[in-house]
């Protein structure tokens, strides 16, 4: 694989509004239906995402639809799986059940036979899990449900990556498109099992605010940088970006003046490793080729 540093930093900006949005989600959901917060978040990324591709929507084959509708239950599943889970577990625990993804890709690869993990991705594979672990110390929140909600969305995600990755292999619609029919089949679905109570408790402005957010730059934006170039860098390689919602949750941390540890730090540093072995073994490889 070539190095693509311009899809590398564009899918390093998941992360970031991805760990924003994890103290967010914790802060709202402990007031308001989780399954209301999704739907909002889902529906305003949905409206946001109509403009700029309402000319394109009859513009997709049936196995293109198929698979987006198969690609917005992950994606729902794994939203409400992780606001259920906020609901019992802080943001650092949620977010390292989440991280636990990246080890489930080759796994969800290995069972539908689409590509074997290399020696390098297997490394940094472990050395983000430790990073994650570091980054975490000693945090022993008891054993609650939300872990298994935790756990079912690193799952989630792990074949949404998996399936979004052979999607792009032969991408034959416009990427905005996919993006909205993923966001527009979650919301939909979430739909049904809404009660009125339940959308009006969207309307204050602090839930209003955060839906917006999340809606615009963690939903509709970042899944349209992870369709576009995910196929540039490869699943494993997503799986470790995208992980480092853990790494910012501690950066934003020490933007707001909150204490961060040395193990914190040291735990960022290795997770940084880990997403820099797979472009810096590819840049190698790619000078001794020259040189031949």
């Amino acid at each position: 694989m070539t190095l693509d540093i311009k899809a590398l930093l564009s899918l390093l900006l998941i992360p970031i509004f991805w760990g924003a949005g994890f103290p967010l989600t914790h802060n709202i959901v402990s007031n308001i239906s989780p399954l209301a917060y999704i739907w909002g978040r889902m529906a305003i990324a949905t409206i946001v995402i109509l403009p700029f591709t309402w000319r394109f929507l009859t513009k997709i084959d049936r196995n293109t639809a198929v698979i987006c509708l198969i690609l917005g239950l992950l994606s729902t599943g794994s939203l409400v799986s992780q606001a259920i889970a906020l609901k019992t577990l802080n943001s650092a625990t949620t977010a390292f059940c989440v991280s636990l993804n990246v080890a489930f890709v080759p796994v969800v690869q290995f069972v539908f036979r689409i590509k074997k993990s290399s020696k390098v991705d297997s490394i940094a594979i472990i050395l983000a899990l430790i990073g994650t672990w570091v980054i975490l110390g000693n945090d022993s929140s008891s054993m609650t449900s939300g872990y298994f909600w935790g756990i079912l969305s690193a799952l989630a995600i792990a074949c949404s990556i998996v399936l979004t990755g052979k999607l792009s292999e032969n991408i034959k619609v416009n990427r905005v498109t996919l993006v909205f029919y993923q966001l527009f089949f979650g919301s939909a679905v979430l739909s049904c099992s809404l009660s009125g109570g339940d959308i009006q408790s969207l309307g204050s402005a602090p839930v209003f605010l955060t839906i917006l957010f999340v809606g615009v730059l963690s939903s509709a934006f970042c899944l349209f940088l992870q369709i576009k170039y995910q196929n540039r860098v490869g699943n494993i390689q997503t799986a470790l970006i995208l992980n480092m919602d853990l790494v910012f949750a501690v950066i934003f941390g020490l933007v707001n003046s909150e204490n961060v540890s040395p193990e914190q730090l040291t735990g960022v540093i290795i997770m940084f490793s880990a997403i820099c072995i797979g472009p810096l073994f590819s840049l190698m490889s790619n000078k001794k080729v020259a040189a031949c």
